[in-house]
C-alpha cells in the first residue's frame, strides 16, 4: 500500500504591504524525507527555522536546500485582505486550500500550531466543510515546529514568496535560489 500524502503548512500576513495579504503554503514532504540539512543551518538558541530570523545568506543556503528536495508546494494568497479582520482571511484561504489539497490526493494537512483557541476556531471551520461535503477525505492536524520539522520547509517557502512578491530588497541577494525552487509552487487567489 502506498503511502498517505501529506502536506505541511505555514501562514503569513502582511498588513503593512500597499495591498495586505494573508498567505497559507501547503508544502507534500515525504515521511522518510531527510531535513538535515536544514536543520544544520538553524540559527544557535533557535527552537526553529523561520525565514525572519535568518540572515540573507542562511536564506540562501535554506532556498538552495529546499530546492534540491524538489518540494511541491500550493500558495493560496488572499488580497487585499482588512487587517482587522486576519481570521476571516485565513477561514476564506482555507476554504479554497482544503478542497484543493483532498483533489489532489492530499489525505492529511498538518499547519503550524498558532495556539488553542485559534487551531479550535480551524478545526470547526474544517468540521463545517465536512458537514457541508465541501471536504471528505482530508484530515487536519496541528503541530508545534519545533517538534515538527517539516513545518519549516513551508515556511521557508512563503518566507521567500511574499518578499519576492513584496519586491522587498533582499530578495535579490537569493533570487538564483528562489528561481531554481519555485517552479514546484502553485499560487492560487482566494477572495477574501
Amino acid at each position: 500500500m502506498a503511502d498517505k500524502l501529506i502536506a505541511f503548512a505555514d501562514e503569513s500576513v502582511r498588513v503593512n504591504a500597499a495591498s495586505p495579504m494573508y498567505l497559507i503554503a501547503a508544502t507534500i514532504i515525504p515521511e522518510n524525507m531527510s531535513l538535515t540539512q536544514l536543520e544544520e543551518i538553524l540559527p544557535k538558541g533557535a527552537s526553529k527555522l523561520h525565514w525572519r530570523d535568518l540572515g540573507v545568506k542562511a536564506q540562501r543556503e535554506s532556498l538552495s536546500r529546499i530546492a534540491g528536495l524538489e518540494p511541491e508546494s500550493t500558495i493560496v494568497v488572499a488580497s487585499p485582505i482588512d487587517p482587522r479582520k486576519q481570521e476571516r482571511a485565513r477561514r476564506k484561504v482555507l476554504e479554497v486550500l482544503l478542497p484543493l489539497l483532498e483533489s489532489r490526493g492530499i489525505a492529511k494537512l498538518i499547519m503550524e500550531s498558532r495556539f488553542p483557541s485559534a487551531d479550535a476556531k480551524d478545526a470547526a471551520l474544517y468540521r463545517s466543510m465536512r458537514k457541508k461535503g465541501l471536504v471528505s477525505a482530508i484530515d487536519i492536524d496541528f503541530a508545534n515546529p519545533a517538534i515538527e520539522h517539516r513545518l519549516w520547509v513551508p515556511d521557508q517557502i512563503l518566507g521567500a514568496f511574499s518578499d519576492t512578491t513584496l519586491g522587498l530588497k533582499p530578495s535579490t541577494a537569493w533570487q538564483q535560489e528562489w528561481d531554481a525552487l519555485k517552479g514546484g509552487i502553485t499560487v492560487i487567489e482566494a477572495k477574501p
